[in-house]
Parts: structure tokens; sequence; C-alpha cells
């Protein structure tokens, strides 16, 4: 179990500590004692009734680079990074789990399976076959959530490999040898088509009302050849931490999340006063993440588009 084999040395700053206690053995069985989280990532952004603010968003940030760069540190790769594998804590911490697919890594790197990693957050390396690869492609998963959180939307939600690369080359641009020269000699680059255009990322028009160095931040978290993607110790030193707005603190985000149940749970007694919790959860419809990500990528092609002509 590599939530038990990883769990001696990634314990060792409290920040970046996998959230399980020590592993208790019986006669035939092995139990692992978790922190209690209330909710992940995932599920507080589907049901807040506003999207996290640009503060909120920079503290989450953060915390997940903290424990990112923690396990990259340690030479350990987490491999699901995703909003499902981020935890929140009743006092707005945030806690990395699922260390199930987590390997160690070394330099150069020896073969692993290439198929990891929640598809919408599977960096380009992956979806090209490669079996030897880095620590950046937890770097790639953050830029997808980071992405997400800015969009208040899924990033990239591709429902198939060829989906994610036409989704990843329509928002990115497409990839070129000259900047990613070992891409061509993946073993499933011929099996994936890039599409012909275009050659130019729309990640400004897309985010136009973030900060220059939120959006600069994101582009290199999203950097195809992983050689140049930023890790997660140059990540934390990047001006968008520095920059204005000011991080929020842990406990307004806790503050905010305390606000967040409270009216959820007020709303659902006046929707449904004799209806259990588990019901109204089925009541719940999802995000339309294909149609609200299409319509923000049209816009942002209307908005180059003009710009070109002007």
């Amino acid at each position: 179990l590599m939530e038990v084999a990883c769990g001696p040395d990634l314990t060792l700053k409290p920040k970046a500590k996998k959230n399980n206690d020590q592993p208790y053995s019986g006669s035939n069985s092995v139990y692992l004692v978790f922190e209690h989280c209330e909710r992940d990532l995932g599920v507080l952004l589907d049901t807040r009734t506003q999207p996290f603010s640009a503060s909120e968003i920079k503290l989450i940030m953060r915390q997940l680079l903290l424990a990112l760069h923690h396990l990259h540190s340690n030479f350990v790769i987490h491999r699901d990074v995703k909003l499902s594998n981020i935890l929140i804590s009743s006092n707005g911490s945030i806690k990395l789990a699922d260390f199930g697919l987590t390997r160690t890594f070394t330099e150069p790197g020896h073969a692993m399976t290439d198929g990891v990693v929640t598809l919408w957050y599977r960096a380009p390396e992956l979806l090209f076959g490669a079996s030897t690869y880095s620590e950046k492609i937890d770097m790639w998963a953050v830029g997808c959530i980071f992405g997400e959180l800015l969009l208040n939307n899924p990033f990239l939600p591709g429902k198939t490999e060829q989906e994610q690369v036409n989704l990843m080359c329509e928002l990115l641009g497409v990839p070129e040898p000259k900047s990613w020269p070992e891409m061509e000699a993946l073993p499933g680059y011929s099996q994936l088509r890039l599409p012909a255009s275009p050659k130019t990322s729309s990640l400004r028009e897309l985010f136009k009302k973030e900060t220059p160095n939120c959006v600069d931040l994101l582009s290199r978290l999203l950097i195809y050849n992983p050689a140049n993607r930023i890790s997660a110790r140059d990540a934390l030193l990047h001006p968008y931490f520095t920059d204005q707005p000011a991080m929020s603190c842990v406990r307004l985000l806790s503050t905010n999340m305390q606000l967040t149940r409270q009216k959820q749970e007020a709303r659902a007694k006046r929707r449904w006063p004799n209806v259990e919790g588990s019901e109204k959860e089925k009541s719940r419809q999802p995000r339309n993440a294909a149609s609200d990500r299409e319509n923000l990528i049209l816009e942002a092609k209307r908005i180059h588009k003009a710009s070109i002509f002007d």
C-alpha cells in the first residue's frame, strides 16, 4: 500500500503532512486512521453560491504548492492531483489526499505507467504515452486546478484522450517540436492527431480579468515541455503570491466555508422540508462543463480576432 509505504517520508512537516495517522495492523488487516475533513475542493466548488475570491484562490494555491513542494523534495510524485483529492479541514487548511498512485522518482527516471492522473488533469507527456516522466506531471495538474478555480468551471473537460488533446491545443496552441524536441519520439505521439491550428495561446484572452502575474503563473504551469514547466518551489516564489489582492487567511476561508454550509442547510430546509440529505444531493444538477467552457473559448476567440483587426 503506497499510503503506508510513503508514510515515514512524508510526515516531516505538519504543513505537507499526509492526512492519515500511523497505520494499525490487526491479525489479517491494516487500518488507516484519517483526520476528518468535511468536504473536498470539488464538492465545495460545486455547492458554493459564489465563486472563490481572488484572495481565496491564492490561499488555496499556496497551500497546495507547499504540499507538492514537500512531496517533490522527498522524491515523491503524487500522480493523481485533482479537485476531489484536495480536502479542506474545518479550520480551512488544505490537505492533499489519496496516495494510492504515488511513486518515488529518480534522476534519470525509471519506467512507470502512463495511465495515471484523471484525464482532465493529465499532462501532455502522459497523453503521448511517456513511460519516463517526472514530478512535473503534478505541476500540470496544478495548472488545470488553477484554471478551474479561476473559471469556476472545469478547465479542460475532455471525454477521451483525443478530445483532451484537442481542448489543450485549442486553448494553449499546438505544441511545436522546436519547443519540445522529445515530443515526436513519444510512443503515443503518432496515435493522436494534433490540429493544424491555433499556433498561439488564448489564455490571456480567456483570463483577461485576471492580473498579469496570475496569468503568467498559469501559463508557466501549463508549458508543454515538462523540462521548462515551473516547479513547485519556483511557483511559490512567483510574484503572483505577493501581488494584489492580498492572499486570504486560513481563518477567513474556514469562516466562508461555514457560511456556505449554513446557507445550503437553510436552502435545503426550504426546498426539501421532508427529504433526507442523500436525496437532496441526488436532486442537485451537475455543472454543464462542456457547454460552459465552449462559450468561454468562443468569447476568447472573438476577442482575439477583434484585436487582430483593430
